[in-house]
């Protein structure tokens, strides 16, 4: 089981149910991300999610407050630039 509430992610379980777990919770965010944004984007922000989580604290903050500061100011521009690089 995974449970997340505001950054705070509780798992419990073993590894493969764990894992079968994570792999709906992308599936149903991928369909969820294709509707809104296209498919394209939507893969490109859950493989940008995934490589945010092998970043130290430090390289998150960083990279975040790069985008911020590149960016135009919408929350899609700051997204979009996000996923560029």
């Amino acid at each position: 089981m995974i449970k997340a509430e505001h950054g705070n992610v509780r798992i419990e379980g073993n590894p493969v149910d764990v894992l079968a777990d994570f792999t709906c919770i992308i599936k149903s965010l991928r369909e969820c991300l294709t509707e809104e944004m296209g498919r394209e984007l939507a893969d490109k922000t859950i493989t940008h999610c995934g490589e945010l989580a092998y970043m130290t604290d430090e390289e998150r903050k960083a990279d975040v407050e790069r985008i911020k500061r590149e960016s135009k100011n919408s929350p899609m521009d700051i997204l979009k630039d996000l996923l560029r690089g």
